[in-house]
C-alpha cells in the first residue's frame, strides 16, 4: 500500500486556535436548510424491523455500523459508493486512519459530478481547525465558554501535577468530579461522580497523558446529534441496571441482560468486568454476590454500557438550540454532543464528537427511533442537490460482504451498483427444505444477470430475499434461471410493476 511522505506541521498555540475558531468558525457553520427539514420530514423511514435490513445491520454491528447507515443512505438515493482499503495518499483529512480500511470504515460517495470521502461518519468537508479543537476536550470548553455555552468547571493536568488539582478542589469542596483521560472514548478510563476525597487517586491511575478534573453535573444525560446546523436526533442515555430475583448473582443477572444484544446492531453489551467492578464495589456488591428480590443495582455511572431511548421528538427546544450553537461555535456541520440536562432544565456540554457515532438514534432500546434520519442527513448536507431525488427505502446491501473483501487486503476497492431510475426492488420469501438451495440458485442467476441480491436466514426457517434490479437485468436473470424457477420469479416481478 501506498504511504504518505507528508510531514506533520507543528500544531498552533491553543489559545491562538481557540480565537480562530471563535472568528471564523461561527461565521461559516452552515445555518438549518429549510429544504433539508422539509426533506427529513416527508421521507419514508427506513424500517430496520425489516428482517432483510436487520440482518444487514447486524452484519454491520461494531466500528462499521456507521459506515454502514451513511453509506446505505447514500445507496438508497442513486449516488455511487466506493469502499477504500487505503485513502492517505491521496486525502489528507484521513492520514491517520491509513490502515483502517479493513474494518470497511473508509468510502466515497459521488454524484458523477463532485465527490466526499467518510471515515464513517466524519467527510471530508472538516476543517482541519475544528478537527484539531474537536480533538482537545479542554480546548473544546474553552470555545464553548467563550461562545455562551456552559460546560463543567474543570482542569487539565499532567501526571503529578498534585497542586493544581488541590488548588482546583479547594473551590469547590462540596461538589463530586469527574477524572477521565484528556483524549479517548467510549467511557474509557472515565471516573464519575467521585468525591473531592477520592480525586487524587483517580488521577494518579493515570500513569500516561493529561488528565481532565472536572465538576460532575448532576441531571439526564443526551446525546445530541446536528448535522448541517439541524439537530435531528437527541437520545437519552439510559445506565445499564439488573434487578435482583433473590437467587441469582450479579454476573448470571448481566449474561441475561447481555442476550439481547445478540440481536442489537448497536448495543454490545457488558463484557468488560473491569469496567463494572469499580462501581459495583461502591455499592456494596460484587459479581459473585446474590441481588435481593427486587433490588435494582445499577452497573455503571460511565457512558460504558449505556442503552439508549428515542426523545427526539419529546425533548425541549432549549438542549436542541444549545446543541446546534455548540456545533456552530466549533464550525462543525457533524457532531454528536453529550449534554447534561440539569434538574432545572439547563443544558450543559460534556463533549463534543467530530466523527460521532449515529447506531443508537437508529437502534434505540426504547422508543419509535429514528430509523436512518441522521445519515440521510448528512448526504442532504453533502449533496444538497440530491435532496429531492427518488430513494428507495426497502433497498439494502452486504456490508458484511464488502467488510470480509476488504479485509482480504487483496482488494483496493469495492463498489455498490449505482441504482438506476428505472431500477425496481422486489421483496419476497422462500421457505420449505428447499429454501437454502433455491437461494443459491437465485444468487448465481443475479450474479450472471447484474441483479442484486440480498438474502437473511429466517428464525423459523426459509429466507428473506431482496432483489435490486433494472427491469433488463431482471429479463436476463429469468433467461439464466432454470424453467422450473422461472415462473414464480417472473409473477412476482409482474405484481410490482417488473
Amino acid at each position: 500500500m501506498a504511504r504518505s511522505n507528508t510531514t506533520k506541521r507543528k500544531a498552533p498555540r491553543k489559545a491562538k486556535l481557540a480565537k480562530a475558531v471563535l472568528r471564523t468558525g461561527v461565521a461559516a457553520a452552515a445555518a438549518a436548510r429549510p429544504d433539508m427539514q422539509a426533506a427529513l420530514a416527508r421521507r419514508q423511514r427506513v424500517d430496520f424491523r425489516d428482517p432483510v435490513m436487520r440482518h444487514a445491520a447486524m452484519r454491520a454491528k461494531g466500528i462499521g455500523l456507521c459506515a454502514f447507515l451513511v453509506s446505505l443512505a447514500a445507496f438508497q438515493r442513486g449516488l455511487g459508493v466506493t469502499f477504500h482499503y487505503e485513502r492517505a495518499s491521496s486525502d489528507p483529512h484521513f492520514s491517520e486512519a491509513r490502515m483502517q480500511g479493513g474494518r470497511g470504515e473508509i468510502f466515497s460517495i459521488s454524484d458523477g459530478v463532485r465527490s466526499h470521502t467518510f471515515s464513517r461518519t466524519m467527510g471530508d468537508r472538516i476543517s482541519g481547525t475544528a478537527n484539531a479543537v474537536a480533538d482537545d476536550k479542554h480546548l473544546t470548553k474553552s470555545v464553548l465558554n467563550r461562545a455562551g455555552v456552559r460546560t463543567p468547571e474543570g482542569i487539565v493536568v499532567e501526571r503529578g501535577q498534585t497542586v493544581l488539582i488541590e488548588r482546583f478542589l479547594a473551590l469547590h469542596p462540596e461538589k463530586h468530579f469527574v477524572v477521565k483521560p484528556e483524549t479517548g472514548s467510549l467511557g474509557e478510563g472515565v471516573e464519575a461522580d467521585i468525591p473531592a476525597g477520592s480525586v487524587m487517586a483517580a488521577a494518579a491511575r493515570h500513569e500516561t497523558g493529561r488528565v481532565i478534573v472536572e465538576e460532575y453535573i448532576h441531571g439526564r444525560e443526551v446525546r445530541a446529534t446536528v448535522v448541517g446546523g439541524q439537530c435531528v436526533a437527541v437520545s437519552l442515555r439510559l445506565p445499564p441496571t439488573i434487578l435482583g430475583n433473590g437467587r441469582e448473582t450479579v454476573a448470571q443477572l448481566i449474561t441475561e441482560l447481555n442476550a439481547s444484544a445478540r440481536s442489537d446492531p448497536y448495543w454490545d453489551g457488558l463484557t468488560d468486568e473491569d469496567m463494572i467492578r469499580p462501581y459495583l464495589s461502591l455499592q456494596g456488591y460484587n459479581l459473585d454476590g446474590v441481588v435481593p428480590a427486587g433490588t435494582t443495582v445499577r452497573l455503571s455511572n460511565t457512558s460504558y454500557g449505556v442503552q439508549h431511548e428515542d426523545v427526539t421528538d419529546r425533548i425541549g427546544p432549549r438542549v436542541k438550540a444549545i446543541a446546534v450553537k455548540a456545533a456552530q461555535a466549533i464550525g462543525l456541520s457533524l457532531c454528536g454532543l453529550d449534554v447534561i440536562v440539569t434538574p432545572d432544565g439547563e443544558p450543559v456540554v460534556l463533549e463534543v464528537n467530530q466523527r460521532s457515532y449515529i447506531g443508537m438514534h437508529s437502534f434505540p432500546c426504547s422508543g419509535p427511533g429514528q430509523g436512518n434520519v441522521v445519515a440521510e442527513a448528512i448526504i442532504d448536507d453533502y449533496f444538497p442537490d440530491t435532496i429531492s431525488n427518488r430513494t428507495h427505502p426497502g433497498l439494502v446491501f452486504d456490508f458484511g460482504a464488502v467488510r470480509t473483501a476488504m479485509q482480504s487486503m487483496q482488494i483496493g476497492t469495492v463498489s455498490l451498483p449505482v441504482i438506476g431510475a428505472d431500477w425496481r426492488v422486489m421483496r419476497f420469501v422462500e421457505k420449505g427444505i428447499t429454501a437454502r438451495t433455491l437461494v443459491k440458485i437465485y444468487e448465481a442467476a443475479a450474479r450472471v444477470a447484474g441483479v442484486y441480491l440480498v438474502s437473511a436466514p429466517r428464525v423459523e426457517g426459509g429466507f428473506d430475499l431482496c432483489l435490486t434490479y433494472a427491469p433488463t437485468n431482471l429479463r436476463r436473470m429469468l433467461q439464466v434461471l432454470p424453467p422450473q424457477f422461472r415462473k414464480s420469479l417472473a409473477t412476482r416481478a409482474q405484481e410490482i410493476g417488473m
